[in-house]
């Protein structure tokens, strides 16, 4: 049972490091210096996105407190842009933060630059070489990427882009969080070295990032969160699969309703609560980390616990309860879907949903 969750989590981590890396590679050479102006502001600072659209605009393009000896910020510009009907919106910079918010009819994107000199000047005549293309790009649709010297390492470029609330969002980031509003339609975000936090969502959500955390305060359609290293905290979510998978860190999954769910890490505690009864398919594990799982009484479904070293604690009603050394098995209802909660050394407990 370890052997199976580790190469499934190793290939979950090997794809989501080799598509970062694919488009690092194609952007620029990693580095051991951050940018300028691009330093991540932290969980606390980036969940603001989540709070709403002022909130997360205030912290956006604001420089960090002290930007540091030779670091200058030498260009904040706005610009416009009709759709012309197109419905898709694709964010990518490879040089510092992305943040989305829902706005009017046009897209606005208003680009903030950072950068290191001996002095003003020098950094201005750096971040000149750094522009935003906007455009165009069928069939990927209306595609909003920073251009530079990938070579320049002293340059760093912040994005804040106001998009119609009902275009189907797609955002990239290398080097920095991607921070996403209320949106109708549906987002998916992927980041690489920064945090990712999305706020309600209507439509689905898939969000990604190699090394952080990811925040979503809802997600109407669907969702799909993972992370290499780093915690989960994903609220209201609901649609047919919901899925959350992190490499070490922990996962904390307030659902809604779905017929398809999988909570897995590999090395932390992972906390479901499933608001609605439920009667589709279920797999929560970890191969060393406490899990907890509050499912609703009403609920149509087979629950099974399996651990190797650990033990196992249930509230449930459990209709034909089966006790197996640590492990228990039953059935909710009929007994229609199934939840199995399986893990190699810690604990596990089932309770109802209050």
């Amino acid at each position: 049972m370890r052997a199976r969750l580790i190469i499934a989590m190793v290939a979950v981590v090997a794809l989501s490091y080799g598509m970062a890396a694919l488009w690092r590679h194609a952007s620029r050479k990693l580095t051991p210096t951050a940018r300028p102006g691009v330093e991540s502001r932290g969980a606390a600072r980036a969940a603001d996105a989540t709070r709403g659209p002022k909130a997360s605009l205030a912290t956006s393009t604001t420089p960090p407190a002290a930007l540091g000896r030779g670091q200058f910020q030498v260009e904040r510009t706005t610009t416009r842009h009709d759709l012309a009907g197109e419905k898709r919106v694709v964010i990518e910079n490879p040089y510092g933060h992305v943040v989305v918010a829902p706005g009017g009819p046009q897209v606005e994107v208003e680009k903030t630059v950072f950068a290191r000199g001996k002095d003003e000047a020098e950094a201005k005549k750096k971040g000149q070489a750094f522009t935003v293309s906007a455009k165009q790009d069928k069939p990927r649709g209306f595609v909003i990427s920073v251009e530079g010297d990938p070579r320049d390492y002293d340059v760093g470029v912040n994005l804040l882009v106001h998009v119609p609330p009902r275009v189907a969002l797609s955002a990239r980031a290398v080097e920095g969080d991607i921070r996403v509003g209320d949106m109708q339609g549906s987002v998916k975000a992927e980041g690489s070295m920064g945090e990712v936090v999305i706020g309600d969502v209507k439509g689905k959500v898939t969000a990604s990032t190699a090394s952080g955390n990811v925040v979503v305060k809802g997600a109407g359609g669907g969702l799909e969160a993972q992370t290499s290293s780093g915690n989960l905290d994903l609220q209201n979510a609901q649609g047919a699969s919901v899925i959350a998978r992190s490499m070490s860190g922990t996962i904390k999954l307030r659902v809604i309703s779905t017929s398809h769910l999988v909570a897995t890490t590999m090395s932390s505690a992972v906390d479901v609560s499933i608001a609605q009864p439920f009667s589709g398919q279920a797999e929560v594990r970890s191969a060393s980390g406490d899990l907890l799982v509050a499912i609703p009484a009403a609920s149509d479904c087979k629950v099974q616990t399996m651990t190797g070293s650990g033990s196992v604690k249930s509230s449930l009603p459990l209709k034909d309860e089966k006790h197996a050394g640590p492990n228990i098995s039953g059935r909710l209802g009929a007994g229609k879907g199934l939840l199995l909660v399986t893990n190699d050394s810690g604990g596990i407990e089932v309770k109802p949903t209050k």
